[in-house]
């Protein structure tokens, strides 16, 4: 079996092109990709972009959450 040892780092972005979102104690779900990302501003809906990938560090022992209540 090959490993690779990779030390912890914060991972870089393009900021010209991507947007980093994070939301502490949620998680992404399998299949999430190419769903929106929406905010709420003023009563309202407004997509901002499009979930492209997520790092594996941002799942939360494989759960996917729930929408709030």
């Amino acid at each position: 079996m090959e490993q690779v040892v990779q030390p912890i780092q914060n991972c870089s972005f393009n900021e010209q092109t991507q947007i980093c979102v994070e939301k502490p104690q949620n998680s992404p779900c399998h299949g999430d990709s190419g769903g929106p990302l929406q905010c709420k501003l003023g009563g309202k809906y407004f997509v901002f972009g499009a979930a492209s990938f997520v790092t594996t560090t941002n799942f939360m022992s494989g759960l996917c959450t729930g929408p709030e209540p």
